[in-house]
């Protein structure tokens, strides 16, 4: 389970809709990525995204990994900072330093909170991204210039933090191209690569694009499938450590056929799980044929997540207020739904799991809308 900001928590602590969220969406996969959390304040991004940035944020944390981790599965969190109204030449080395220390100090929080894992997020444009863009990080010190210098951020973080907790594991998201102009591309994705497993990253999870071509790693349904993997392929080949695919992978026989044809060591799955948060469970029972399947519209996951608003899903209207609907109603109603479209066929479910008498009535042969 890929990490994807939800808007669920307040003031940046974890709340009952993110606790019930993730125990909906964990109970299949082998390894939750919690969303990212931003590490110190300046680096808060959304309007409601969780945070990791004080103490006071463990409890709520631990009770998040625990629910995820009484599913039998491994949590991990992702750390992120991101405040696109600067540029990496406007902060001084001291500034930087800074930084670094505040993403080892959020990682001494994950151990606390019980987290298994740790994943650093280096992709998608975000602050890190930028000190490796050669068309944005434009410093001539020792944190600039040639690769060496545009990495050194980076590998800086990845160090400490695995000095600090080496008994943790860490991923590192990074982009395979930023797809920009005179931008980080793949054949300096594949030297970063190699650098963080040389520093200890304990696998790799690929992504590409930044905030002006966010289409290659939030690919709506004009993309093709999968388009990411060549450049997926391309890093597991000049690494020893796994690689997680990510991004519109297809259907879930492609899932399979990504890591047996050696694209890929894991399948990373976000805005799938958003939708049908059983979808690994249907393909592992053999029932592939049920699952329902991302549109990638991106309309609520995405541009709700833009606008400030809790995540939501166009194919599943029970994404964030996941309890709500199994609380009977207090008084049950007889119910005409009129129209059996999406919009319709969904309401007269809902209604119906709340204790209702549904009837749905619809004018052509079948339902199922235009």
């Amino acid at each position: 389970m890929l990490p994807t900001v939800t808007n669920l928590s307040n003031d940046g602590f974890v709340n009952e809709k993110e606790i019930n969220y993730y125990d909906r969406r964990s109970k299949d996969v082998g390894l939750a990525i919690v969303e990212a959390c931003y590490v110190n304040k300046f680096g808060k991004f959304f309007k409601n995204q969780l945070g990791i940035d004080d103490d006071d944020k463990i409890e709520g944390l631990k009770r998040l990994a625990d629910v995820i981790k009484k599913n039998g599965t491994k949590v991990a969190v992702q750390l992120a900072m991101h405040n696109p109204k600067y540029k990496p030449s406007d902060f001084t080395v001291e500034d930087i330093k800074g930084f670094a220390k505040d993403f080892v100090d959020a990682a001494k929080r994950a151990k606390k909170a019980g987290f298994d894992a740790i994943e650093l997020h280096f992709a998608h444009g975000w602050f890190v991204n930028q000190f490796l863009s050669p068309n944005v990080n434009t410093r001539d010190d020792e944190y600039g210039g040639d690769f060496d210098g545009r990495a050194r951020f980076a590998l800086e973080i990845l160090k400490n933090v695995k000095s600090e907790v080496p008994d943790m594991a860490v991923v590192c998201r990074i982009n395979g191209s930023d797809y920009t102009d005179g931008g980080f591309d793949i054949n300096e994705s594949i030297k970063l690569s190699r650098l963080l497993e040389e520093h200890g990253a304990d696998a790799l999870n690929v992504s590409s694009g930044v905030g002006s071509t966010s289409e290659y790693h939030i690919s709506p349904m004009g993309i093709d499938d999968r388009p990411l993997i060549t450049h997926v392929k391309k890093i597991k080949d000049s690494v020893s450590i796994p690689v997680i695919a990510a991004d519109k992978l297809g259907v879930a026989a492609d899932w399979e056929s990504i890591v047996r044809q050696g694209y890929a060591d894991f399948i990373g799955i976000a805005r799938g799980l958003i939708g049908d948060p059983d979808c690994v469970g249907k393909y592992i029972e053999g029932k592939a044929d049920e699952i329902k399947y991302c549109i990638h519209c991106n309309q609520a996951c995405i541009a709700y997540i833009q606008k400030g608003l809790p995540v939501s899903c166009m194919m599943n209207p029970t994404v964030g207020r996941e309890k709500e609907f199994d609380t009977a109603a207090k008084e049950k109603l007889n119910v005409a739904v009129i129209g059996g479209g999406p919009a319709g066929m969904s309401a007269a479910i809902y209604l119906a799991r709340k204790g209702h008498n549904v009837e749905l009535f619809e004018k052509s042969d079948s339902p199922g809308g235009q």
